[in-house]
C-alpha cells in the first residue's frame, strides 16, 4: 500500500520542490535589514548580490573577503533620515577583515555588536558575518543606542562560521596605533594593506592569513607582519622562502641560521627582524632601533589550545522541547495513517456505492473486511 502512494505523489512532490526553488530564485537575496527598529522605519531598500553595488571602488576587495549580497536602505522617523548599507559575507573572518580597511585613525570605538567605530554622524560596525555602514542625517546621543537595538535583530549565523580569526589576539595592545590592524587573506587585500611581503611568497594558496598593524615604540613607528599557516609544518616551508626573499646587502640571510630572532639587513640601509613561533611567521620593520624591533617580534607568541569536545547536558527546557516535538510527531504520524486510510477505504466504497454491478475480483474480496452490523 504504501509503495503505491509514494509513486502516485511523486510527481506531486517534485512538481512542489521545483516551484518553492522557482519562487526562491524569484524573491532574490533575503533581506539583511528589518522593516522597522526603534522607532525607524524602511522607506526604500535595494538588494543585490553585485559586490560593485556594495562598493563600486573596493569590489575585488569584497570578493576576495567571501562577499555575497547586500542590501541599501533609507530610513525615516519623523522627519528624519538614516542611511544604511548592509553586507553579507560567508563568515565573521570576510566582514571582520573587510571591516579593518574601511577603518579611519581617528574613529572612535563603540560598544555594539561584536566591534563599532564611529565619526561623527557615520558608524561603522560589524555583527558576525555582517557590516553596517550608518550614516545619520542628525545624530545624536541615542544613536548608538538605536543601533544596538538594530545589532540585535541582524539575520547574523552563529556557530563557527560567526567566530573571528585567533591570528587578530595574537597581537599585543601595548603600543598599538589606533585603528592600525588590517587583517588579509588573499593579493588584493595584501596590496591595500602596504604590505611589502608579495603575495607569491605569503603563498596564499596554502591557507595563509597576514596580518599586520602600526606600533608606536621610543625609537620611532614600527609595522608588525604576522603570516598564519595552519600547521607549523607549513610555516617551516615558507620561513627560507620568506627570509631570503629580502633584498639584503650581503646575502648575509642566507648564510645565517634561522633560529631565534632573527634581523636582515636590507638594501636601503635598514633591517627586517623576523622570527617564527609554531605556524606564526612574524616580521618587523621600520626605522627603529634593534632593541626594539627584537621586543616587538617576541612579544608575538603562538598559544596552542586544546578544545575539549564532551556532549553539554540537557536543560530542563531542552528536555521539555524534546518531549513535546515526539507527541508532536507521533499525532502527526497518526494523522498521516488517518487520511490513507480513509483515502482507501473510502475509494472502495464510493466505488460500490457508484458501480453496484461492478464485479469484484476475488483478490479484492478477499482483502476487504466487512462488518454485518445488522446481524
Amino acid at each position: 500500500m504504501l509503495s503505491n502512494i509514494e509513486v502516485m505523489f511523486r510527481p506531486f512532490f517534485f512538481a512542489l520542490i521545483i516551484s518553492a526553488s522557482s519562487l526562491a530564485a524569484a524573491a532574490g537575496p533575503a533581506p539583511l535589514l528589518p522593516k522597522m527598529f526603534a522607532g525607524w522605519e524602511k522607506t526604500a531598500s535595494e538588494r543585490s548580490n553585485d559586490a560593485g553595488k556594495a562598493d563600486a571602488a573596493n569590489a575585488g576587495l569584497l570578493r576576495e573577503y567571501g562577499f555575497t549580497d547586500t542590501e541599501i536602505a533609507t530610513y525615516t522617523r519623523d522627519d528624519e533620515k538614516l542611511h544604511l548599507r548592509a553586507a553579507r559575507f560567508t563568515d565573521a573572518t570576510g566582514a571582520l577583515g573587510t571591516y579593518s580597511f574601511y577603518l579611519k585613525p581617528e574613529m572612535a570605538d563603540q560598544q555594539i555588536g561584536d566591534r563599532a567605530a564611529a565619526l561623527g554622524d557615520h558608524i561603522l560596525l560589524q555583527r558576525a558575518n555582517l557590516l553596517i555602514d550608518a550614516s545619520f542625517e542628525h545624530p545624536s546621543a541615542m544613536s548608538a543606542a538605536e543601533l544596538r537595538e538594530l545589532a540585535a535583530e541582524l539575520p547574523a549565523i552563529g556557530g563557527g562560521a560567526a567566530t573571528p580569526p585567533s591570528l587578530i589576539s595574537d597581537f599585543p595592545s601595548q603600543g598599538q596605533e589606533a585603528n592600525s590592524m588590517r587583517y588579509v587573506v588573499g593579493p588584493i587585500g595584501l596590496a591595500m594593506a602596504g604590505a611589502t611581503l608579495p603575495s607569491n611568497v605569503v603563498d596564499f594558496s596554502r591557507s595563509a592569513e597576514v596580518a599586520t598593524a602600526q606600533y608606536r615604540v621610543p625609537s620611532g613607528i614600527a609595522t608588525l607582519t604576522v603570516v598564519s599557516y595552519p600547521t607549523p609544518q607549513i610555516a617551516v616551508d615558507h620561513e627560507r622562502a620568506l627570509v631570503t626573499w629580502v633584498p639584503s646587502k650581503n646575502n648575509s640571510a642566507e648564510q645565517q641560521p634561522i633560529r631565534g630572532t632573527l634581523s636582515i639587513p636590507t638594501a636601503d640601509g635598514r633591517q627586517l627582524t623576523f622570527r617564527r613561533s609554531g605556524p606564526l611567521l612574524v616580521f618587523v620593520s621600520g626605522n627603529i632601533s634593534s632593541a626594539d624591533a627584537h621586543w616587538l617580534a617576541q612579544s608575538v607568541n603562538y598559544r596552542a589550545t586544546v578544545t575539549w569536545n564532551q556532549p553539554a547536558p540537557l536543560s530542563g527546557q531542552a528536555v521539555g522541547g524534546l518531549i513535546v516535538g515526539i507527541f508532536v510527531l507521533i499525532a502527526l504520524l497518526l494523522a498521516i495513517f488517518l487520511v490513507i486510510m480513509i483515502f482507501f477505504g473510502g475509494s472502495f466504497v464510493l466505488m460500490q456505492r457508484l458501480f453496484p454491478n461492478r464485479q469484484i475480483l476475488p483478490a479484492q474480496r478477499d482483502a476487504l473486511i466487512k462488518l454485518n452490523l445488522k446481524d
